[in-house]
Order: structure tokens, then C-alpha cells, then sequence
């Protein structure tokens, strides 16, 4: 196995299971403020928003034909996403460590979402176009026959289980459980890339 099918498994792996375990961590301790748990998981998410980016360029490299051309679209949007969530969690992170208590750090949030494009394009924009571009991808790779519509299926379910867990679950218990059908459709693409570069 060479080093780039290593690390596109680690990818379509890892990326969801670490936004899980950062999604743990948040609901262990890091929710309370600025402190080691905070700041654990939102190092965490870096990571595994950096493999989903590695995922997506993955998931492009499987298209053929005709495909590809709506692949770039969809591809730049998971990549975009991907880059842009990482913007996002560096805010957080920052955030955290110059505060010592949660009100402090809401206003240095403040102070960044205060800058022109931040929070539409790193908290609105960001989600949506890494999460419904991994869809699109998906659904290509589907129409393609480079992968079965389970996999564009359980992101959809995973991403109405994020949306609604994130407005109605008092414990966001339905958003930890979107991260699992994410891994539920990434993981089955891992063992066909053992042999891909």
C-alpha cells in the first residue's frame, strides 16, 4: 500500500470518527468555556476537517468521464468547506486562549465576527458547502458506479440528523449521531482505495 493510499484511508476514515471525538469532548467538559477540553476539541476538528479535505480530493480522483467536470464544482466545495471550517475552528481556538472565562471569550469572538465575511463565510457558508458538497461528490461517484447510493444516502441522513440535533436536542445527541452515518458512508470507501493512488 503506498503512502497516499495510506493516507486517503486514514481520510475517509478518520474524518468523521475525529469530529466525533471532538463532538465528545465538547459534550464532556469543553461546553462549559475556555480550558483544555475546549481547546482539545476544537484541535481535533482541525484534523479532521484537513482529512475531509484530503477525502474530497479522493473522492474527485474517482470520477471518470463526463463526471469530472461536475466533479471540480463539487470537489472545490467540499475543499473550500473543509478550509474554511479550519478558519472557523482557529477563531474558536483563539478565542479560548486569551479568555478566562466564557463571557470573556464570547467577546473576542465577537471581535472576529465583527471582521467583514467572517461569520457568513466561516460559520454560514463553511458547513454547508463541506457537508453538501461530500454529498454531491457522493451522489456523482453514485451515478458514476464508483459507489453504491448507500454512501450519498447516509450523508443525507447524517446531515438532517446534524441539522436537527443542533435545534431540537437539548444534548445535540442527533449531531454525534450524523458524525456515525458520515463514518457509515466514507468508512466502506476506505477498503477500495487500498489499491487507488
Amino acid at each position: 500500500m503506498t503512502d497516499q493510499s495510506r493516507l486517503t484511508r486514514t481520510a475517509l476514515v478518520g474524518a468523521p470518527l475525529l469530529w466525533l471525538a471532538g463532538w465528545l469532548i465538547m459534550r464532556w467538559r469543553g461546553h462549559l468555556g475556555p480550558g483544555a477540553a475546549w481547546t482539545a476539541a476544537h484541535s481535533v476538528w482541525v484534523v479532521a476537517f484537513a482529512l475531509f479535505a484530503v477525502a474530497a480530493v479522493h473522492l474527485y480522483r474517482r470520477l471518470d468521464g463526463s463526471a469530472r467536470v461536475l466533479g471540480v464544482v463539487t470537489a472545490a466545495m467540499s475543499l473550500f468547506g473543509a478550509v474554511a471550517m479550519i478558519g472557523q475552528m482557529g477563531i474558536d481556538l483563539w478565542s479560548g486562549f486569551g479568555a478566562a472565562d466564557k463571557a470573556a471569550m464570547g467577546e473576542r469572538a465577537d471581535q472576529a465576527m465583527a471582521l467583514p465575511g467572517v461569520d457568513l463565510v466561516l460559520y454560514q457558508l463553511a458547513p454547508a458547502l463541506l457537508y453538501f458538497g461530500l454529498l454531491l461528490q457522493l451522489v456523482l461517484l453514485a451515478a458514476n458506479r464508483r459507489a453504491g447510493w448507500t454512501a450519498p444516502a447516509l450523508v443525507a441522513l447524517g446531515i438532517v440528523l446534524v441539522l436537527v440535533g443542533r435545534g431540537v436536542d437539548g444534548v445535540r445527541l442527533l449531531e454525534g449521531l450524523g458524525s456515525v452515518a458520515i463514518w457509515g458512508a466514507l468508512a466502506p470507501l476506505a477498503r477500495q482505495a487500498r489499491h487507488q493512488v
